[in-house]
């Protein structure tokens, strides 16, 4: 596994990374509606991605995991804090 800055060119990968995570949450909770949200994560994680930081981890070349997180003012206080 390899640890590398996340890129634009990840966002795609990370968005059907986390409509996975979401296919297998309403497996446990059949109540939330069966969407795919993969647009609309591909552009959510864009617009983190323009304003904070990510980390995308990499087995054989492919996207296995991701985190990204962007500064917030005043969230939680009057400190800024990333999240």
């Amino acid at each position: 596994m390899k640890i590398v800055a996340m890129e634009p060119r990840h966002v795609l990968a990370a968005a059907r990374l986390a409509q996975q995570g979401y296919a297998r949450e309403r497996q446990a909770v059949p109540c939330l509606p069966e969407t795919d949200y993969t647009e609309n994560f591909s552009k959510w994680i864009g617009d983190i991605l323009r304003t904070g930081a990510g980390a995308a981890a990499l087995w054989d070349g492919e996207l296995a995991g991701f985190l990204c997180a962007m500064p917030v003012e005043g969230f939680k206080g009057v400190q800024r804090g990333v999240y």
